[in-house]
């Protein structure tokens, strides 16, 4: 039997595009796991699942944000839009 997550569609997406937005960069799973109340492996199985729907994702970054510049931290500073087909 699988177990699903009282979380909604759009909360996974955004807590997706935020894995993959911050991709390499040290910790983001664990302290979003935290955060939210996921297990990293669900959140790693979400990611990758996303990362596989995305066409061009692999691609280098060149244009990183470093947040602390921003003065933000953690999710909470995630804005971001999401086209569904």
């Amino acid at each position: 039997m699988v177990r699903t997550h009282p979380s909604t569609p759009d909360e996974r997406a955004q807590w997706t595009a935020y894995m993959l937005a911050h991709r390499g960069d040290y910790g983001v799973v664990t302290r979003l796991s935290r955060e939210t109340g996921v297990s990293r492996p669900t959140l790693y199985a979400w990611r990758a699942q996303a990362a596989r729907a995305v066409p061009g994702l692999h691609a280098a970054r060149t244009d990183r944000v470093d947040h602390a510049d921003l003065g933000t931290t953690g999710i909470d500073s995630l804005d971001c839009t999401l086209q569904r087909s």
